[in-house]
């Protein structure tokens, strides 16, 4: 669609095109791609209180010191309703109303221009905690944690987003360097979807700052559906799957997860019997272990036990008889299996064995109702 003001006829064709019911002008301007989004916003005022909601649904805002003064102070004012000095409100229109998901990242735009003055970085927190706390329609909330956060985004950021009405998914992802003395992860409730991403954080720190929090957020959120934890690779130390549900009493009724999307990566997976009810409604599955001293464990038998059925099965660690012990006594739903690493530490009697019992015996079982199969051995 091209716009060329001025002209009376292109103003009377436009003005016909914003009678049109709002649904369909809605249906339009979806179809569009956000580059062509953009543009209409500052065509009209009829085109801009269309657009504008699809515009906003989705934000990212930047915490980098370079951009605060330029970028970042700037959209965080123009995101919710900033009184003036006198009291009034500049702008009816609240564009926060607007957000549904929420990106915040710490990335320079350009280099060489991070110096922020102490008084510019006051005010910054003044409003990024004010523009947060607008955000009542906010569902998704990501979070790039880096090393150039400061330390009361840590505890204020989790605190002012969890108390948003409708929240419900959390993805935080701790870039390299970044070695938090605490971050608020306890502060978190009523999620349907949690996602750590903790591969580069320190061991020590994972351990101290991120599963005892996490295991309080799981328990504040009893209709969590899917669950990610991915543990930094240990030499010194082994994390467990079941420290990630220390904080959850024994299974009575109320307090049962019903987690259906399962996510982890280097947790040892050798699980009690109590934590059995929280993985009965497991439909996915995805279990990455690289680390030396990390173990699968008793975890496929505890599976074959609880007669968990999975639609999807993703593997990244060694494969051997408990595994396809349990694909053949379970496999009724599955329709895509995943296998990285078969063999991995096995010797090649051992990898001839397992491929024979594989192709032989288990794959046949549910051959017909597959729909994906991949297999990466080493």
């Amino acid at each position: 669609m091209h716009i060329y003001p001025g002209s009376p006829a292109v103003a009377k064709r436009m003005s016909a095109f914003l009678d049109l019911p709002v649904e369909i002008l809605q249906a339009i301007v979806l179809e569009l791609k956000g580059s062509n989004r953009q543009p209409l916003r500052s065509t009209c005022k009829g085109l801009s209180t269309v657009v504008e909601p699809f515009l906003f649904s989705e934000i990212t805002i930047n915490t980098h010191r370079s951009v605060l003064e330029t970028v970042s102070i700037p959209f965080c004012k123009a995101l919710a309703q900033f009184r003036s000095e006198d009291g009034i409100v500049k702008d009816e229109r609240s564009l926060s109303a607007y957000v549904r998901t929420l990106s915040v990242q710490d990335r320079a735009l350009r280099t060489g221009d991070d110096n922020a003055s102490q008084e510019m970085l006051d005010v910054w927190q003044e409003i990024l905690t004010s523009a947060l706390s607008c955000l009542v329609n906010l569902r998704t909330f990501r979070w790039e944690i880096s090393k150039n956060s400061p330390s009361w985004m840590y505890v204020q950021v989790p605190e002012i987003v969890s108390k948003l009405p409708l929240l419900s998914e959390f993805f935080g992802e701790f870039a390299r360097g970044v070695d938090p003395p605490s971050i608020r992860l306890d502060s978190f409730r009523n999620l349907r979807t949690l996602a750590i991403d903790g591969t580069r954080l320190p061991e020590a720190a994972f351990g101290q700052t991120v599963l005892g929090p996490l295991s309080t957020a799981l328990l504040n959120s009893p209709d969590l559906q899917t669950l990610h934890v991915r543990a930094p690779s240990q030499r010194s130390t082994s994390f467990s799957f079941s420290d990630v549900f220390k904080g959850i009493p024994d299974t009575k009724g109320a307090s049962v997860l019903y987690i259906k999307k399962l996510v982890v990566e280097d947790l040892a997976m050798d699980v009690p019997a109590a934590m059995i009810p929280h993985l009965q409604s497991l439909s996915s599955l995805e279990v990455h272990i690289r680390g030396r001293n990390t173990e699968v464990g008793n975890f496929w038998n505890v599976l074959q036990t609880a007669s968990v059925s999975l639609e999807v099965l993703k593997m990244d660690c060694d494969i051997d008889r408990t595994l396809l012990d349990y694909i053949s006594h379970c496999h009724s739903r599955l329709k895509v299996l995943f296998l990285d690493g078969a063999g991995r530490n096995a010797t090649d009697e051992m990898s001839d064995e397992l491929a024979d019992l594989f192709f032989g015996s288990v794959f046949p079982k549910f051959a017909k109702s597959l729909r994906r199969l991949t297999l990466h051995p080493d």
